[in-house]
Parts: C-alpha cells; sequence; structure tokens
C-alpha cells in the first residue's frame, strides 16, 4: 500500500482544460458528464446514470481573467468570472447544475442559458422550510426533474435501483472523509493540509470507485505516521465553502502557527453528519438527507439562536482555540454570518480574527501576519481564568 501521488493529483484538479475528465469521456463514449458549482449538488443523481459529476469551483489563479470579466462586474466575487473563462472545455459536458447559494450563482445559470444553448443548465434550489411536507416534497420534486434532464427522460425502476447502488457508494466516500477529518482533528500533524486538501479537492474529477482507494490507502497510511505536534494553536476555519483559497494561503495559516482541525472548505463533500439510508426510495434518501442530515452551512437557513449555537458546539466539539474567519471578497453568505458568529465567540470569550481572500490570492504576508499574531496572543497571553 502507498501514498496516493499528490502531485498527480493536483494538476487533476489545477488544469482548466478538465483533461482527466476529457479521458473519462473517452473510455465511458455516451456517458453523461455534469459539472456542478458550490456548494452543495446531489452527485448521485448523475452516477446512477453512470456519469460522472465534476466540481466547478473556480480555476485558482493560474488562468487569467478575459472572458468573464466582460460579463460581470469587479465588485462580485471571482468565481463566476472564473468559471465563464474556462467554460470552453466544458463544451462535451451534458449540462451544469447551479445550487442556489447566492445571487451570483442564480444569475450566473441565466447566464450560461444564454451563452452555451447547446447545454442544458439547472439552476438547483434548494428549499429553506425543512418540514417534509412542504421541503421535502419540493426537493422530492426538484431531483426528479433534475435526474429527468440527466437521463433525457424521466427515471424509472432501474435507474431507481442504481441510485441506491449511487447512495451506497458516496456513503462510502463521505465515511472516508469523515474518519480523515475526525484523525486530522486530534492529530493535525499526521495529516499535513496540503495532503487532506488536496485528496478533498480530487474528488471533483475523479468518479469515487477510483477516488475511495486512494482515501482508504492514505487513512491507513496516515494512521501510522510517526511525526510530532508543532506548538501551534487549533483553530476553526469558516467561511470558505464557496470560492476556494489556495493551497499556500492554506499552508500560509498553519506555517504561521494555526493547525486547521476544522472547516468548511469543499463544504459539499463532507456535509453530511450520517450517512444517508440505503434502503427505501432512494430519491427520498436523498431529500432526508438534506433535510435531517447536513451541517450548518451560511446558504442554509435557521434561526440566529440555532445557527450560533450549532457553530459555538462545532468549535467546542475540535476543541478549537480560536476560529478563524476566512472570506471571499464579496461573498454576502460568508461575510453577513460573521458578524453573527463573531458576536457569539465573544459572549463566550473564544478569541477569532478574520481576513478575506480571492481564489487567485498568491501573497500571503498579510495573512502571515494575521495567523501569526493570532496564535501568540492565545500561545503567549492565555485568556486568565
Amino acid at each position: 500500500m502507498t501514498l496516493p501521488d499528490f502531485d498527480r493529483l493536483k494538476a487533476l484538479w489545477e488544469d482548466p482544460e478538465f483533461t482527466e475528465v476529457a479521458h473519462w469521456q473517452a473510455r465511458h463514449p455516451g456517458a453523461p458528464v455534469v459539472g456542478y458549482l458550490p456548494a452543495y449538488a446531489p452527485r448521485e443523481l448523475v452516477y446512477a446514470a453512470g456519469g460522472l459529476a465534476v466540481g466547478l469551483w473556480g480555476a485558482g489563479p493560474q488562468v487569467e481573467i478575459i472572458r468573464g470579466d466582460i460579463y460581470y462586474q469587479s465588485y462580485i466575487c471571482r468565481l463566476p468570472r472564473s468559471v465563464l473563462e474556462t467554460a470552453p472545455a466544458l463544451g462535451a459536458f451534458s449540462g451544469v447544475i447551479f445550487p442556489s447559494i447566492c445571487d451570483v450563482m442564480r444569475n450566473l445559470s441565466g447566464m450560461w442559458q444564454i451563452l452555451f444553448p447547446h447545454q442544458w443548465a439547472a439552476y438547483l434550489d434548494l428549499p429553506q422550510n425543512f418540514s417534509s411536507e412542504t421541503g421535502g416534497r419540493f426537493f422530492h420534486e426538484t431531483l426528479i426533474d433534475l435526474a429527468t434532464r440527466i437521463l433525457g427522460h424521466p427515471p424509472d425502476a432501474a435507474y431507481s435501483q442504481r441510485l441506491a447502488q449511487a447512495i451506497a457508494l458516496t456513503n462510502r466516500q463521505t465515511d472516508l472523509f469523515r474518519r480523515l477529518a475526525g484523525l486530522r482533528s486530534k492529530f493535525p500533524w499526521k495529516v499535513p493540509m496540503d495532503e487532506w486538501y488536496t485528496l478533498l479537492r480530487s474528488a471533483l474529477v475523479l468518479h469515487p470507485e477510483a477516488h475511495i482507494p486512494m482515501l482508504a490507502a492514505y487513512l491507513a497510511l496516515a494512521e501510522k505516521r510517526d511525526s510530532r505536534p508543532l506548538d501551534h494553536i487549533r483553530v476553526h476555519l469558516a467561511g470558505a465553502f464557496c470560492e476556494q483559497p489556495t493551497i499556500g494561503l492554506l499552508k500560509t495559516i498553519e506555517a504561521s502557527g494555526c493547525y486547521i482541525v476544522s472547516h468548511d472548505l469543499l463544504l459539499g463533500l463532507h456535509w453530511f453528519t450520517a450517512p444517508l439510508k440505503e434502503t427505501g426510495d432512494p430519491f427520498e434518501s436523498l431529500v432526508d438527507g438534506y433535510l435531517n442530515r447536513s451541517g450548518p452551512a451560511p446558504f442554509k437557513y435557521c434561526g440566529p439562536r440555532e445557527k450560533a449555537e450549532t457553530f459555538l458546539a462545532l468549535v467546542r466539539e475540535h476543541r478549537a482555540d480560536g476560529v478563524i474567519f476566512a472570506a471571499p471578497s464579496f461573498c454576502d453568505p460568508s461575510l453577513l454570518d460573521r458578524t453573527l458568529l463573531r458576536e457569539a465567540l465573544e459572549t463566550h470569550g473564544i478569541p477569532s480574527a478574520s481576513f478575506k481572500y480571492a481564489e487567485n490570492t498568491c501573497q500571503y504576508s498579510g495573512i502571515a501576519e494575521v495567523a501569526g499574531t493570532f496564535s501568540d496572543s492565545i500561545r503567549l497571553w492565555p485568556k486568565e481564568s
């Protein structure tokens, strides 16, 4: 058993041409390839159709934005412009799913329909009513409509059987993510941040059947890794659920004295707090997962008190010494949450720090100062009991 080839995995998800996806299509002629935007989409619907779900979470710093700036103003996040810049490489995709997490995503879904009429564009309206009679019924119908788009015809009994198998497959993947997250929370020095993040992000490009063996091999070796902890504080990283920071930014935070023991990076891949049901109606399993097994998120409604209490419980669960709020510039859901959550932390004497970034942020000196000062303030001047 050997470690995954992290250089290869990093090259896969950094590739703006999606070469690995093209290779997959060549091996599976006629199978649907469906892109999905942050933060959550029911990938199982695509796998059940024999297809590949590809996460489109931005192109990072390696793509110069030209085409995207034609269609979008400068005072919104970089993500939609970045996705439009890579759109030519997505020409062979069957369609793209746009989850309803913000106004920018809604606008991008409409823009896509105009610019790329040869593809279908599905706006995935995630319900904010969590009763089974209202939100559940609405989401069930939404999933049926989405499956119909992916298949080209309404789902039948054979598709439902394959959907149940797809749910079991993603449950295995999510369980490995959960176990790795638990290991990193307890022993962050055994699971370096760049390796953990690369494993997460490569899941946006690879089919779970190819990705799961890598996760299992890495987990087995990481558990036995003989390494020693550094004199770092433990932090929860909040706000990076959509547009993603660079690996360099994450490594800078840790090199400055802050172990990231929990986070909302690539949230949709590890959002569910319990496995989805593998028996019964698989569409209802996906509905139940969203309504009852999904964790907190800036785009998911709950009352201010419940939101604050859930966040505090998460920080305490991972024994975080403090919280770093890292929000993409102009990200309304993340920045709006920050005010409420920061007040809750202050009330309970939990320190926090904050900064904003973009997916092409490559100058880290300011972030290093924020993280380093935050770490020093907790390690050298601990709060009096």
